[in-house]
């Protein structure tokens, strides 16, 4: 069985996927596995299905393609990779030793490099203050307490994401990282900063459109990071207009007037998401203590 998968999902930018590619079989040892899965535009020009497991998943989703390679992951660890992600070196690879079920770590974030700009994963202040949301200062930007990776690059643990039903396909790419750091924060599910480092070009950068401030809003009232109702989206709306962002602002608003419609799919993947998580828990106690019921006989 190989210890870490990585899964790199891929839409379209076969330049950035190939960086990604070869940067990844480069740095990587004999015991991993590459997992690609693709939405039907890579031909597979070099020939690698020898060195990666190629899916094809005809779906414009991004977040679909995720799950598929989770599904199709056979490590206890999977590392998630965006097109245009490059490694410095194989050291990258430790920062799966930091995931650890006994400690509760079922996530490890690490330092992504853009240009002059560096990130370290979800800001752990942004699960807590709506504030953080709505401005898109979701990104922790130096070296402090981290809620969960981004799909930039980071690390989790298999078993983990599986009973947390993967990554939520009804949200964007750009919200899909926020929500599960939700979600684990949720369960107590913690996250660790690994001291690595991984390079991104510009077509990685977290876009903040209207149309995802307005989801995002959506989500914070469904984990009680907001609150809802006429109230809270006057205040917040004032509150944006007064740092002069306008028109996320308006489109903030906008999604807490209209989070009562929409957060009962997210509500019922948490409940899931408790229960299931719940079981692993007892099923790895329970494994954990055969083992030194073996071990002292």
């Amino acid at each position: 069985m190989p210890r870490l998968s990585t899964i790199i999902p891929h839409r379209g930018n076969s330049l950035a996927l190939e960086n990604t590619i070869l940067s990844v079989l480069e740095n990587q040892s004999d015991d991993c596995e590459v997992i690609l899965v693709h939405d039907g535009s890579y031909s597979d020009p070099y020939n690698l299905s020898d060195e990666l497991l190629i899916i094809e998943e005809q779906t414009d989703n991004p977040i679909t393609l995720l799950n598929v390679g989770l599904m199709a992951a056979c490590s206890p660890t999977i590392c998630v990779l965006t097109p245009g992600a490059t490694l410095q070196n194989g050291s990258w690879i430790t920062a799966a030793k930091q995931i650890s079920s006994a400690r509760g770590v079922g996530a490890v974030a690490v330092e992504t490099v853009c240009g002059s700009s560096s990130a370290f994963g979800i800001s752990a202040k942004a699960t807590k203050d709506s504030s953080y949301l709505q401005r898109g200062t979701v990104d922790q930007k130096r070296q402090a307490a981290v809620a969960g990776p981004s799909l930039m690059a980071g690390f989790y643990d298999r078993k983990t994401l599986l009973a947390l039903d993967g990554w939520n396909e009804q949200l964007s790419w750009e919200n899909a990282d926020i929500e599960m750091a939700l979600l684990m924060n949720q369960l107590g599910i913690h996250c660790e900063l690994a001291p690595v480092q991984i390079n991104l070009d510009h077509t990685a950068v977290r876009s903040h459109n209207n149309t995802i401030v307005k989801q995002l809003a959506e989500v914070s009232v469904a984990y009680g990071v907001s609150g809802s109702g006429t109230s809270t989206a006057m205040t917040d709306l004032l509150r944006g207009c007064l740092t002069g962002h306008i028109s996320a602002a308006v489109a903030w608003s906008t999604g807490i007037m209209s989070a009562a419609r929409g957060v009962k799919p997210i509500q019922d993947r948490i409940e899931n998401a408790k229960h299931n998580y719940a079981q692993l828990v007892e099923q790895r106690r329970a494994s954990l203590e055969r083992v030194e019921r073996r071990a002292a006989a």
